[in-house]
C-alpha cells in the first residue's frame, strides 16, 4: 500500500512577468505555473488549490478578522511506513484523573495504615534556639 506525504504552500498573490505574457491574468497564470513546476522538480505532485479561512488580527486595535488564504496542495509517495501499533489511541477526557504520571500511594493492608499513623521520632522536635 503506498504512503504519501503532503505539503501545503501559499499560492502566489502577484503575477510574474515573462516574455510573451500579456495582461494581469497571464502574469498570474505564469506565477502559478512556475510555483507548480518548482515543486514538481522536487518530486511533488500537484493535487489542488484551496481557499481556507483563517483568523488574523489587523489594525491598531488588533481586531480579529476572518480572511481566506489561498494555498496549493502537493503530495508525493514515500517509502516510509507508519507503524500503527505504536500509535496510542486517545482516551476520553476524565476530569477526575490526575494529569501527572505519578502514581498515588495506596494502602494494601491494615498493617500498612498503622505504620503511617505512627509519628516519626524527629517529627515533632523543635530546633534548639541559640542565644547570643
Amino acid at each position: 500500500m503506498p504512503f504519501f506525504e503532503y505539503k501545503v504552500i501559499p499560492a502566489p498573490t502577484f503575477g510574474k512577468k515573462a516574455k510573451g505574457v500579456k495582461g494581469a491574468d497571464g502574469r498570474f497564470a505564469n506565477a502559478l505555473t512556475e510555483a507548480i513546476n518548482l515543486m514538481a522538480d522536487e518530486g511533488w505532485e500537484y493535487m489542488q488549490a484551496e481557499s481556507l479561512p483563517s483568523i488574523e488580527r489587523q489594525g491598531l486595535t488588533r481586531k480579529r478578522r476572518e480572511m481566506n488564504q489561498n494555498v496549493l496542495i502537493f503530495k508525493r509517495e514515500t517509502s516510509t511506513e507508519i507503524n500503527t501499533e505504536s500509535i496510542e489511541k486517545p482516551q476520553g477526557f476524565n476530569p477526575f484523573k490526575s494529569f501527572s504520571n505519578k502514581k498515588e500511594p495506596t494502602l494494601s493492608s491494615i498493617e500498612d495504615s498503622k505504620i503511617i499513623d505512627q509519628p516519626l521520632e524527629d517529627e515533632y522536635e523543635t530546633p534548639p534556639i541559640d542565644k547570643f
